[in-house]
C-alpha cells in the first residue's frame, strides 16, 4: 500500500478497523474473516453508460439480421419470378414450334392481362354443340366455357387453336409442369367480362394483382402480361412481362431484357 493509499479515508478506516480486530483476534475474541474490506466488494450492477452502449449495440446487430432477411427475401423472389418467366418462354416457343404461330392474344384488352394464353398452352377438350363447338373444357383448371363465353372474354375468337375433340387424340398440353400457384380463375376485366377465366401468374406482389373470382379460391396472383399481335420490344415475336415489387422498388421481368428493370417506387 502506497502513501496516496494510506491517504484514501476508506483505507484508513480500514487500517484502523484491521488494528482494533487484530488485537482482539490476539485476545480471542473476534475471527480473521470479520474483517471487512470495502474496496473488496465489487459492484455488481450496470451504469447508465454501459446499458446504453449494450442498447446500441442490440439495435445494431438485429438491423444487421432485419437487412440480411430482407436482402434475402428480394434475392429469393427475383430468382424465382426470373425462373417462371424462362419456363414459360420455353414453353410458348415449344407452342410456336409445333404449330407455326405463336398462341394468340387480345386485341381489346390494352392490359395484355385477360388473353387465352392458359387454355392455349395447357389444352382445351371439345364438347361437340348443333352446329360445332358446344363448349371448351380444360382439364388443368376444370373450368367449361361456351363458344359464347370465349368470344365475349376474347372478341374476334370464338374457340381455341390448341383443341380437341377426339379422347385418342387429346390437345396437347405444352406447360405440363405448371403448379396450382401458377394460374388462377379471375373476373373478366373487358366489358364483356362478366365471365371469369384463368389467367397465368406468380404469388408475388406487384401493381396488377388480381384477387380470385371464388372467395376462397386462393390467393391473389401477380398475371404475366402477353401481347403478340403489336409487340414493342419483340417486333418479330411477342412481349411477355410482369412487373414486380420488392426492396422498396418495382421491377419489370420481360422477355427482352435478362435481368429484371427498375420501373418505379
Amino acid at each position: 500500500m502506497n502513501v496516496d493509499d494510506d491517504l484514501n479515508p476508506m483505507n484508513f478506516s480500514f487500517l484502523i478497523q484491521k488494528r482494533e480486530i487484530t488485537r482482539a483476534e490476539g485476545q480471542g475474541r473476534i475471527p480473521q474473516s470479520a474483517i471487512r474490506n470495502p474496496q473488496s466488494e465489487l459492484r455488481t450492477a450496470f451504469t447508465l453508460i454501459e446499458l446504453l452502449v449494450v442498447i446500441a449495440i442490440i439495435g445494431l446487430l438485429a438491423g444487421l439480421i432485419l437487412g440480411t432477411a430482407s436482402i434475402a427475401s428480394a434475392k429469393k423472389t427475383q430468382t424465382r419470378v426470373s425462373a417462371e418467366r424462362d419456363a414459360l418462354v420455353t414453353t410458348i416457343e415449344s407452342y410456336k414450334k409445333d404449330k407455326g404461330y405463336y398462341p394468340p392474344d387480345n386485341t381489346n384488352d390494352p392490359t395484355c392481362i385477360q388473353t387465352p394464353l392458359f387454355y392455349e398452352l395447357t389444352g382445351m377438350t371439345v364438347t361437340p354443340g348443333a352446329n360445332g363447338p358446344g363448349s371448351f373444357q380444360s382439364p388443368v383448371s376444370g373450368e367449361t366455357l361456351t363458344t359464347a363465353q370465349v368470344g365475349g372474354l376474347f372478341p374476334g375468337i370464338s374457340g381455341f387453336m390448341n383443341a380437341s375433340g377426339d379422347p385418342s387424340s387429346p390437345a396437347k398440353d405444352y406447360y405440363a409442369g405448371l403448379k396450382a400457384t401458377q394460374h388462377l380463375l379471375v373476373v373478366g376485366t373487358t366489358p364483356q367480362g362478366s365471365v371469369n377465366f384463368t389467367v397465368l401468374g406468380v404469388p408475388a406482389s406487384g401493381p396488377t394483382n388480381i384477387n380470385p373470382a371464388i372467395v376462397g379460391g386462393g390467393n391473389p396472383i401477380n398475371p404475366w402480361h402477353y401481347n403478340y399481335s403489336h409487340p414493342t420490344n419483340n417486333p418479330n415475336s411477342y412481349d411477355l412481362w410482369m412487373d414486380v415489387k420488392y426492396s422498396g422498388k418495382t421491377y419489370r421481368f420481360s422477355n427482352w431484357s435478362t435481368d429484371p428493370q427498375v420501373i418505379g417506387p
